[in-house]
């Protein structure tokens, strides 16, 4: 009777788990690296970000620096260019907003992007391509919630030098990063690097992952709990600390990505790429580590001065410097 009790338990749990993952989340491909992820869907997405901003702002009261603040003023100044040469990247129109204010991206320049030098720049910066739908196009990269988006970006006047994007395409900038970047270009890296979570989708992709990895530690757990064996009881700490390291390291390959399409969308915007990397290794840093949610200063420069990766990026920056326009991503 037991026997079927805990298989019923587990039947009903394992379906529950399945439509809820049907019915929230979507496979997706993410602009710039091509790579297939689960993530939540748009709408839910929105609705989240609604509420995480309205607690955001609860926490943070009276920090927000005002939109006319020459530091706020400055930082959109580079989103909008960043912003704007994704829209041309993706082929998403002319028109987005920041903060409500309407904005006009690039001509489309006249080069699509050049498949296989792409490609071969995302396999040495770890990223893995499928040929056959590279080649034939059947799965084309999500866009949808980047089309007509209204942007919405802050500074935040904390000492702390951190950048952070949020869930509806809110990206905050802390105070203290602006005290310690020399330049544009140098802000530009950071600003690239958060709209590339937001293009990537990674925080709706990683609340379907923790959903779905609660699920299975939790179904671990009960299986464990009902043989009624001490030393089985004794493991849960140990799943736990296993989901962690997962869990980081997981954190820091969707950082990687991030750094991957921000170098892309700073030299489509006309930046100069070769700032990054000095940037993520001399200002940044970072020791990294399997107990870390994001990779050391030093490996993230080491992975964009790959020579294919920076080539490319420089590829592109020169085709924007000679007034080709911005090439397509899609």
């Amino acid at each position: 009777m037991r026997f079927c009790r805990r298989n019923w338990v587990a039947l009903f749990f394992g379906g529950s788990v399945v439509c809820t993952t049907i019915c929230c989340a979507r496979i997706q491909r993410v602009p710039y690296t091509g790579r297939f992820h689960l993530a939540l869907t748009e709408n839910i997405e929105d609705k989240l970000g609604e509420y995480q901003w309205q607690e955001f702002e609860k926490e943070n009261k009276g920090k927000l620096l005002p939109l006319s603040d020459p530091r706020t003023i400055r930082v959109q100044s580079v989103a909008t260019k960043i912003i704007a040469a994704m829209n041309s990247g993706l082929r998403l129109g002319t028109e987005f907003k920041i903060n409500g204010h309407l904005g006009a991206s690039r001509d489309f320049g006249d080069k699509v992007a050049q498949y296989f030098n792409f490609k071969s720049a995302l396999a040495e910066a770890g990223f893995k391509h499928s040929q056959k739908r590279d080649r034939n196009f059947i799965w084309k990269p999500a866009t949808k919630h980047l089309n007509q988006r209204n942007w919405e970006v802050y500074v935040l006047n904390t000492p702390e030098v951190n950048a952070s994007c949020h869930l509806g395409g809110r990206i905050v900038v802390c105070n203290g990063l602006l005290d310690i970047v020399d330049n544009d270009a140098e802000l530009a890296t950071i600003i690239g690097h958060e709209v590339g979570h937001a293009v990537a989708r990674h925080i709706a992709e990683g609340i379907v992952r923790l959903f779905l990895m609660l699920s299975a530690l939790i179904a671990l757990i009960y299986a464990l709990i009902t043989t009624g064996d001490s030393t089985s009881r004794g493991n849960v700490d140990g799943l736990a600390s296993l989901q962690d390291m997962f869990s980081n390291l997981m954190s820091r390959r969707r950082e990687a990505e991030a750094d991957y399409i921000g170098l892309m969308l700073m030299a489509s915007a006309g930046y100069n790429p070769q700032v990054a990397p000095k940037v993520y290794e001399k200002k940044l840093g970072g020791e990294g580590g399997i107990q870390s949610t994001h990779p050391s200063g030093m490996k993230r420069a080491k992975l964009l001065q790959k020579p294919k990766v920076m080539n490319n990026a420089l590829a592109v920056y020169k085709e924007v410097k000679d007034g080709e326009g911005v090439r397509s991503f899609v």
